[in-house]
């Protein structure tokens, strides 16, 4: 290695010979789960239908593992939502070398720590692209179409979020918008069918298990509403009593005029 010449991780499916090179993984079945994520992604269109697919078809991820005493072993895992999102942005794939991609943002720092946020970058910010840098398992097109359908997942999921945060719809559920799960702090679903009930999505999503929480919406709502009136009791009769307070003054003061 050069003096001053970086050294970059590379994903799985890419590995850096002793001579510095970097060429695809030589376990052609590597190669071949890692092809499939993109060949499927570009029939589905988007992270979570190529987990769904994977799932349903009972194929395993290829994940090379970072840290630990088996720190460069490969681990077969299954397929996540997260694992999909790691592998279909990653330039690398596409043979090129890009630095710059994540970096730190003063403006947010974290709590309880002196060094600030890591966050993303645009395309455009990125500091260095150099392409056909290193075998590649799509075309650097290919990677530019996938990354538009990306962003045009993203923007699609926002607007679905900003209409469920506005006036609620049609539905006899009262949390629709406003429950999320306490185990994994993702908004729940409403459905319905026969009555209205709050599933959460998180575990299928993250591919950790079939189904997380399920819960029945009318004794929930019940409780929210009891709630509400209870907290609600005691301020309605102190303000009532302010206001009959100050009418008593206002008639008082009338007297004396």
């Amino acid at each position: 290695m050069q003096r001053g010449e970086y050294m970059q991780r590379l994903p799985t499916g890419l590995v850096r010979v002793a001579d510095h090179r970097v060429i695809k993984d030589p376990d052609q079945q590597i190669q071949h789960g890692i092809a499939l994520v993109f060949s499927t992604f570009e029939a589905l269109g988007s992270c979570y239908r190529v987990m769904r697919y994977c799932q349903q078809h009972d194929i395993l991820v290829p994940r090379r593992l970072r840290g630990g005493e088996a720190a460069g072993d490969i681990r077969w895992r299954r397929p996540s939502e997260d694992i999909m999102r790691r592998i279909i942005p990653n330039p690398a794939y596409a043979g090129a070398f890009v630095y710059g991609r994540r970096t730190s943002d003063p403006q947010r720092p974290l709590s309880g720590r002196r060094t600030p946020a890591t966050v993303r970058r645009p395309m455009e910010e990125w500091q260095c692209v150099i392409q056909d840098a290193s075998p590649a398992y799509i075309s650097w097109a290919q990677y530019l179409a996938n990354q538009e359908r990306l962003r045009a997942n993203a923007q699609h999921y926002r607007a679905q979020m900003d209409r469920r945060r506005g006036a609620p719809r049609e539905g006899a559920a009262l949390l629709q918008g406003l429950i999320t799960c306490g185990i994994w702090g993702y908004r729940m679903h409403v459905a319905y069918r026969p009555r209205s009930r709050y599933p959460c999505t998180a575990m299928p999503r993250t591919g950790t298990a079939p189904r997380c929480v399920h819960l029945a919406g009318p004794p929930i709502d019940a409780f929210v509403v009891q709630a509400f009136f209870d907290a609600m009791a005691p301020a309605q009769l102190e303000a009532l009593d302010e206001v009959l307070a100050q009418r008593q003054r206002d008639h008082q003061r009338l007297e004396k005029d």
